[in-house]
């Protein structure tokens, strides 16, 4: 063992008791903030999800492959699982107020998207000429909105 490797897991037992130390509703906190980013990332930044599904339909139309569809749901799907476990632990340690309404905010905004993308992933499953067609008549439900 080296002392750079010594020295790298001294480093990371440090890091572990801060963790400990920390007030846990922080630590979920920032656990959802992180969660809140990568949604922001997720849809480019810009608080336009329905432009975030118009690139995904675009990318959809051109290719006719719905496995890239398939990786949206995955990421989303992945985001709000998070977010529940996120939401049962600030339950536990302080009930619903302020940061509880803060982390459903957020998980209101992935489960609407989430829902978007699904149904246009089951029309994409099903066929690229309803998708079509659904797309130009703007029957989808995220273009309703």
């Amino acid at each position: 063992m080296t002392i750079y490797t010594l020295a790298y897991r001294l480093h990371e037992t440090q890091a572990e008791l801060l963790e400990k130390e920390r007030n846990p509703i922080e630590v979920w906190t920032e656990c959802v903030n992180r969660i809140d980013s990568r949604f922001m990332t997720l849809i480019g930044h810009r608080d336009d999800p329905a432009g975030y599904i118009d690139s995904i339909c675009a990318q959809y139309i051109e290719d006719c492959i719905s496995a890239n569809i398939e990786h949206h749901v995955c990421a989303l799907e992945s985001m709000q699982s998070s977010l529940f476990r996120y939401q049962d632990e600030i339950l536990t340690l302080e009930g619903v107020g302020a940061v509880f309404n803060g982390s459903d905010k957020v998980l209101s905004k992935v489960k609407q998207l989430l829902g978007w993308v699904e149904e246009i992933y089951g029309v994409a499953l099903f066929s690229s000429q309803e998708f079509r067609e659904l797309f130009k008549k703007r029957e989808f439900e995220y273009q309703k909105v």
